[in-house]
């Protein structure tokens, strides 16, 4: 009817925009234009994709845009359930169970601990106070004892530090708020032991010819012992020198 077609003509009125605190990130929708396509939550415009970035991807735009879409979507809902309530409740008792389980386990280190250094000293008193055992022997199992104890010291630290270091990246993994973190210090530690490995399998060549040398130089060395002893065993007198 003629004065009626107002709002149709004009097409339907956008989508109003949603109040909710967390509202669904499946409404994102792309709107594909000339050149470029847009990701559109409600009435705000998220991203513009043009030509020339899926050309950079190797994509066709629209394609392109429909996977910067999926992914977005995919990011904030992943997001959300890492910081619900019921995951951060999760964490917090895996946390307090990794926690219970590292300090029984740094406790039980401690008790070996123990228990191995009051075994050096009884076995160091009991070879010293034999008489057949002289001063010379004494002070090697004094030296002896002081490298068990100082030995024993150095794999019970390296222990506890492996321990401790092994809690604080799972503990901060498993909360939402430290897991950069978490990832950052895994970073920092297993790029200089990748490196320092790297290195020691580059040296494992250099290694294996030496193996080879030194193992050559013992035959020959044995071989020509041997001939020089069966010389001097069948010609007596060339072994001796002759003043005369």
């Amino acid at each position: 009817m003629p004065g009626s077609t107002g709002r149709s003509s004009r097409g339907r009125a956008p989508p109003r925009p949603d109040r909710r605190p967390n509202p669904p990130p499946t409404r994102v929708i792309v709107t594909h234009r000339e050149t470029f396509s847009e990701l559109v939550y409600d009435d705000r415009i998220l991203g513009v994709i043009t030509d020339d970035d899926a050309q950079a991807a190797g994509q066709p735009r629209a394609a392109f845009a429909q996977q910067v879409r999926d992914r977005l979507v995919e990011v904030v809902t992943s997001t959300r359930e890492e910081f619900s309530a019921w995951s951060i409740a999760l964490g917090l008792a895996w946390a307090a169970l990794a926690s219970a389980i590292s300090a029984a386990l740094l406790w039980l280190l401690a008790r070996i601990y123990r228990r191995v250094q009051s075994r050096v000293k009884p076995w160091y008193w009991r070879l010293t106070a034999d008489p057949r055992v002289g001063r010379t022997a004494a002070a090697r199992a004094t030296r002896l004892e002081s490298i068990l104890h100082s030995a024993v010291f150095v794999v019970a630290a390296a222990v506890a530090v492996a321990l401790i270091a092994v809690w604080v990246q799972l503990v901060l993994q498993l909360l939402p708020w430290s897991r950069p973190l978490a990832r950052l210090i895994y970073r920092y530690v297993s790029e200089p032991i990748r490196t320092l490995w790297l290195g020691l399998l580059s040296y494992v060549p250099n290694l294996f010819y030496i193996a080879v040398i030194a193992v050559t130089t013992f035959l020959v060395l044995r071989v020509v012992r041997f001939v020089f002893k069966e010389i001097e065993v069948g010609f007596p007198a060339a072994s001796q020198p002759d003043f005369d």
